[in-house]
């Protein structure tokens, strides 16, 4: 049975709104080329998504059941929602594990834009949503949308209000253990806001040497001075092995 990724849904859900930084530019001006054409890097950027069962976490489930998490991605254009939604009643890991699905899931879109020549920008939400085969409607939707295009600014993935607290109330009844493994995924940034850790790009300590290349060269071809401010913080992110580290007490404080 997959958990989170219906054909129509309607109820809560955790909505990310990804925009990839670059790839307008590149549509209109290397739409027609043979080799690196960017329809065709938008398309790989989607494929081969995750999906995750309990057994990878050690969580069993209560009844025998076979349940497996995925999430519901679309691109418009530039952009890309990746949503996770599930009815109600639901069994008490089922948040806490659409929650990890979602965030691989984005950590992996943003590692293939960056190896593909762009980067992201996105927001978080948990709220209410719909969805069918054409449409995502409601303010969480909007919400992920305005932090990502009214408050993000630079290359970060911001977490919402709704979802900061979502996250407390989740992780509340797990072992250290599993809050732990959902807190790593999270830094707390300058102005307060919780953003995805960029560390959790690096899987591979060669990889760090890679993406840090890759975007200082985006970094430095980029002409316009605001734009170019877009990458400093991702890079000394990345840079930085010893970020420090969220707590559990750092959730739910805005």
């Amino acid at each position: 049975m997959i958990i989170g990724n219906k054909e129509k849904y309607k109820g809560k859900g955790i909505i990310c709104f990804i925009d990839i930084l670059g790839f307008s530019n590149d549509i209109f001006n290397h739409w027609d080329n043979q080799k690196n054409n960017p329809l065709n890097k938008i398309l790989d950027i989607k494929k081969n998504l995750p999906v995750i069962n309990p057994n990878n976490y050690s969580i069993t489930p209560k009844n025998q059941e076979i349940r497996e998490y995925a999430c519901r991605i679309n691109s418009v254009s530039d952009s890309i929602t990746i949503c996770f939604g599930h009815d109600e009643p639901s069994e008490y890991y089922d948040n806490y594990l659409g929650l990890l699905v979602l965030l691989i899931s984005a950590f992996k879109i943003w590692k293939s834009a960056i190896y593909s020549g762009y980067t992201v920008r996105g927001g978080i939400d948990y709220g209410d949503i719909y969805w069918d085969k054409n449409d995502l409607i409601g303010p969480s939707f909007i919400n992920a949308y305005l932090l990502e295009s009214k408050i993000a600014k630079t290359s970060r993935i911001l977490v919402s209000s709704d979802l900061n607290k979502m996250m407390k109330q989740v992780t509340e009844t797990f072992s250290d253990k599993y809050k732990t493994i959902m807190l790593d995924f999270f830094q707390k940034d300058i102005d307060g806001y919780l953003i995805l850790n960029p560390q959790k790009l690096i899987d591979e300590e060669k990889e760090r040497d890679e993406l840090i290349a890759i975007l200082t060269k985006l970094k430095g071809d980029t002409k316009n001075t605001i734009l170019k401010e877009k990458y400093t913080s991702l890079i000394y992110r990345l840079f930085n092995k010893t970020n420090n580290k969220l707590t559990y007490e750092d959730l739910a404080n805005y």
